[in-house]
């Protein structure tokens, strides 16, 4: 029996979609540990999150 396949690049434009505008650091920590292979928002996400707790300790 073969494993399904799945479009990693898919996986993480929707993932990206969901949490881009969240206010949850947790959702980018999320992301930046379980992040598919090749994800394209890493920067993005790293940003993100040190935005966040940048404003979570002010």
């Amino acid at each position: 029996m073969q494993r399904p396949r799945y479009d990693d690049a898919a996986i993480d434009r929707l993932i990206w979609q969901v949490i881009r505008d969240s206010q949850c650091p947790d959702d980018f920590r999320a992301y930046l540990d379980h992040r598919p292979e090749n994800a394209a928002h890493l920067d993005e996400a790293l940003d993100r999150l040190v935005e966040l707790d940048d404003a979570d300790a002010a």
